[in-house]
């Protein structure tokens, strides 16, 4: 019934199916929801953003918690200028919440939130992605996500932000 080429080919293909399920299986550990959590850089290093977790909610949400720059010349505060609602173009881009409402895909990608640009005053639909450890694939888009604009955010370590804030 069975032959040597019959059987080395099951060998085979077991082991093939054992060592890829085993391999999904450490990208799942490696990626987990929780990965996001932390500080991280913008593309252009001139904002750091805290990515927390609403326990209660169990969505994902980032707000801004450093500023390179954050008075303009004049000395006055960075605020919300851009925004579309007249009263909230006087809060403060320090501590604005930028991403809310993400829930954990799979493996590496958060998605279902929003992200807001404060210097063009919009919202978009965002999806997340961890490229590697360390650094996140941010999609902003409307509509479809082939319609929009990735940015790279990488990771920031709390002595660094702790070092930055005082």
């Amino acid at each position: 019934m069975f032959n040597k080429v019959n059987t080395k080919f099951f060998i085979v293909a077991f082991l093939s199916i054992f060592i890829n399920s085993t391999y999904a299986l450490k990208l799942d550990v490696a990626y987990s929801a929780d990965n996001i959590l932390g500080f991280w850089f913008n593309e252009t290093n001139t904002s750091i953003i805290a990515i927390q977790k609403n326990v209660k909610s169990n969505k994902y949400f980032g707000k801004i918690i450093w500023l390179k720059e954050p008075k303009y010349k004049d000395g006055t505060v960075k605020r919300d200028k851009k925004n579309p609602d007249l009263d909230l173009r006087k809060r403060p881009l320090y501590k604005l919440t930028i991403l809310k409402d993400f829930i954990y895909g799979k493996r590496n990608s958060w998605q279902g939130g929003t992200i807001y640009d404060p210097e063009s005053g919009n919202s978009y639909s965002c999806v997340i992605k961890m490229k590697k450890p360390g650094e996140l694939d941010v999609r902003g888009f409307v509509g479809f996500s082939i319609f929009g604009r990735s940015t790279t955010w990488t990771k920031v370590s709390a002595e660094e932000v702790k070092s930055l804030i005082s």
